[in-house]
């Protein structure tokens, strides 16, 4: 055997290595001295999520329970449902497409995350389509579930040897390690159950959840039919994570019966992103897989992944570190406050997260098809993922491939090829409902305008782009400062005046360590291209620069020195505390409140207000207030606007009513919330001057009463 066949950092040959020594190796490598089997940490994993929850949650335990096992089955048969759907799309292309002789097996869980994943991708496809011409109905949820869950239940009767082969395995201390990441995945579920709009109360605030992620779906399930929302501007953007809101919603029958389905839907999106980290931190081998043409370090790191050529306990001292640095890809990840925060809410940031870290572990491992279906499901589930994710790896495949002199434009077409195919479907319907602007509400001065004119557009553009004063370049850079640096959502930690950005710092020595490495060049390129994304094209949001946080994880996961993963560990420690301190003190708080599995959201409306809606079948009109979810009126009968399409052009009246209101209407007004637009958004008709400063009331068609609410 050659020195060049191990890696440098470890230069002894087995056969001159100690029984005692390779013995302490294996422990150093992360295998704990008395062995533990996987199943049994899956056990042990599962009594520290409820021990870390139960203090702060065992007032309302019962309810957590009865919610979970009302809901728990059919986020299984969801989850099983996507397997199948995937593992049936990963079949059909593994027979249709070419395989890189080069590429080497995935991990397991790499491909687990992404049968499923794709299979969530594919299964918003369906329920759009369905939904769009009125054919999506509880009876056809339940046989699109059940029929796809047949061949999962085949699949897991075809490997019961190999699950309970795996079952029965030893752990490393790597898995073991993953303990630490627990805590963060039970807050997310327990949060899950949290009633829809009282997380967190700043950024991310619920109101987006109850305005649109939440109240879209609930109008295509009371009409039926998936179509144009004119007085909701967000209708128009690709929805993929809200498909599968919709699905929950229509399992239940209604939207307030599914609503913790689908906050469960989210969180175990966070959950399959943490999957999809270890999977490809534990299998990626490289940008350029071993050939021909590899140096000798690369083709002896690919051969030490294939395990070919090695000893076993060697091999098994690898296997046991590879573990280790994916379990601490994890940690670092979960670290993260966003991942909590966001995964217990009805976003779709976890939908964006899930699939980036998908398309990059698949980008690495030159998939370049599956990678350009990863990208493109991102974009499908917020289009900033467009330049961001779909636009952007090609551009980093295409600047690698000159660096090596070779033009990779097969890569490159196909990784554009597959982001075209996943987006498409949203491309086409948004088309088809905005006049020929598939990317509508963006680019309305070049595609089309559909129902905006030219106040609304203004008004459209500049909410969606810095602020005036962020406008200069100094402050861009102080919002990213504030708003990433200076955020303990980004996991930094305040010492008196001095914010320190402990997490994303790892980033520096990471890529410090691994310099030479095509990889960690694209990576960090993927990071900074979000960064300068995030600075100048996006309204400087601290929640729209999370898809770096699986590539920072990745990053961190690569690095193979000894020490590394004992540094990323302790650092992810120390931030886990403060996760906790910041987090969970104000998960707690609706917790009290009984604010878990309460069945009710309009419990947030002034009672008199709640009271009066419940005790008629007037129509309803919102002026001011689009929390739609949270009334307790059939859609049929409620009409909103959003600020975003609220006319320019019209008097106040008719720009919030429309021009034929009935004539028996309620009418809900929110001063504060106009007062609040007048603000913030331009191009707004004027509010009536009596109007302001009064809490929500009621009136008629023509604003001649005042009936006060609050």
């Amino acid at each position: 055997m050659s020195d060049e066949a191990l890696p440098d950092d470890e230069p002894e040959l087995i056969g001159f290595v100690p029984p005692t020594m390779l013995w302490l190796m294996s422990i150093a490598a992360e295998r704990p001295p008395a062995s533990l089997s996987r199943l049994q940490i899956i056990l042990i994993l599962i009594g520290v999520a409820c021990v870390s929850a139960l203090p702060v949650f065992s007032g309302a335990l019962a309810l957590i329970v009865s919610q979970l096992l009302i809901d728990g089955p059919l986020l299984l048969a969801w989850i099983g449902a996507c397997f199948g759907i995937g593992s049936g799309a990963l079949q059909l292309g593994r027979s249709v497409a070419r395989k890189d002789p080069n590429d080497s097996p995935a991990s397991a869980v790499l491909m687990l995350v992404t049968r499923i994943a794709v299979g969530m991708g594919l299964l918003s496809g369906i329920v759009l389509l369905l939904g769009s011409i009125g054919c999506f109905s509880q009876a056809v949820a339940v046989v699109v579930l059940i029929a796809a869950n047949v061949s999962t239940v085949a699949a897991v009767y075809r490997h019961q040897v190999n699950i309970r082969d795996f079952l029965r395995g030893a752990a490393s201390l790597g898995q073991i390690s993953l303990a630490l990441s627990v805590p963060i995945v039970a807050g997310t579920f327990v949060g899950a159950l949290v009633v829809p709009w009282i997380l967190w109360g700043d950024e991310p605030h619920a109101y987006d959840v109850v305005s649109y992620h939440f109240q879209l779906p609930r109008e295509w399930l009371e009409l039926g039919q998936i179509g144009a929302t004119p007085h909701n501007v967000f209708g128009y953007f690709p929805l993929n994570v809200e498909m599968q809101y919709l699905l929950a919603m229509t399992l239940h029958g209604s939207a307030a019966g599914g609503m913790y389905l689908a906050q469960l839907m989210h969180a175990t999106m966070m959950l399959l992103t943490l999957g999809a980290i270890y999977g490809a931190a534990r299998g990626c081998v490289g940008a350029r897989p071993a050939s021909t043409g590899s140096s000798p370090k690369e083709r002896a790191e690919a051969a030490d992944v294939h395990g070919s050529g090695k000893p076993d306990a060697l091999r098994d001292v690898r296997t046991n570190r590879s573990r280790f640095r994916a379990a601490t890809a994890v940690v670092f990840a979960a670290a993260f406050p966003w991942l909590m925060m966001l995964g217990s809410v009805g976003y779709n940031e976890c939908g964006v997260m899930l699939f980036t870290a998908l398309a990059l572990a698949w980008t690495l491992r030159r998939r370049w098809l599956l990678a350009g279906c990863a990208a493109g499901f991102a974009a499908g589930c917020k289009i900033t993922s467009v330049p961001t994710l779909a636009l952007l790896l090609p551009a980093i495949v295409l600047v690698e491939s000159f660096t090596r002199r070779r033009f990779e434009w097969r890569g490159v077409a196909l990784l554009v090829l597959g982001a075209m195919l996943t987006l498409s479907p949203w491309l086409i319907r948004t088309a088809v409902l905005a006049n020929g602007n598939p990317f509508f509400p963006i680019a309305t001065r070049s595609l089309g305008s559909a129902h905006f004119d030219e106040g609304m557009v203004e008004r459209f553009e500049v909410a969606h782009s810095a602020r005036p004063d962020q406008q200069s370049s100094g402050g861009r850079f102080a919002a990213l400062n504030e708003q990433v640096l200076r955020d303990f959502k980004f996991g930094s930690t305040s010492f008196g005046a001095v914010s320190v950005p402990i997490l994303l710092l790892l980033i520096v020595p990471a890529f410090l360590l691994q310099a030479r490495d095509r990889v960690a060049w694209m990576l960090v390129a993927f990071i900074v291209g979000n960064v300068l994304v995030w600075l100048f094209a996006t309204h400087l949001q601290g929640r729209f620069l999370v898809p770096i946080i699986p590539a920072a994880a990745l990053l961190i996961g690569r690095v193979k020195q000894p020490r590394w993963p004992l540094v990323v560990l302790i650092a992810s420690a120390a931030s886990l505390p403060l996760t906790f301190a910041s987090v969970y003190r104000r998960l707690a708080a609706p917790a009290a409140q009984s604010g878990i599995a309460f069945s009710d959201p309009s419990v947030f409306l002034p009672e008199p207000l709640a009271r009066l809606l419940q005790s008629t079948d007037r129509p309803v009109y919102l002026v001011g207030d689009a929390r739609a979810f949270l009334y307790p009126v059939p859609t049929a009968r409620l009409h909103y606007r959003s600020v975003f399409d609220v006319s320019s052009a019209k008097p106040f009246k008719d720009a919030w009513l429309g021009k034929s209101p009935e004539s028996d209407a309620i009418v809900v007004v929110a001063p504060s919330e106009l007062e609040r637009f007048e603000k913030t958004y331009r191009n707004l008709p004027e509010m009536p001057e009596e109007w302001r400063g009064r809490g929500m009331f009621v009136t008629d068609v023509a604003f001649k009463t005042l009936l006060p609410m609050e």
